[in-house]
C-alpha cells in the first residue's frame, strides 16, 4: 500500500483472523480496486488456479511476473 494511501487511512481494526488487519478508510478507487484484487488472488489460491494466481498478482502489481 502507497504512503499516500496509508496515510488516509481512518484507523485499523482487527479481524477474526488475528495476523490480518483491516483497515477501514474513506472510499478510494486505488483501494477498491486493490481490494478486488487481493480476493481475486485469495480465490484463486484456495482453488490452486496458477493462472489466474498470476492475472491477480499483475492486476496488484505489473512488474510482477512469476513464469
Amino acid at each position: 500500500m502507497t504512503e499516500e494511501l496509508w496515510s488516509s487511512t481512518e484507523h485499523v481494526v482487527p479481524t477474526s483472523n488475528e495476523s490480518i488487519m483491516r483497515v477501514e478508510c474513506p472510499a478510494l478507487p486505488e483501494l477498491a480496486v486493490l481490494r478486488q484484487a487481493v480476493d481475486a488472488l485469495l480465490n484463486a489460491t484456495r482453488s490452486h488456479d496458477t493462472n489466474a494466481m498470476r492475472a491477480a498478482l499483475h492486476a496488484i502489481d505489473p512488474s510482477i511476473n512469476i513464469p
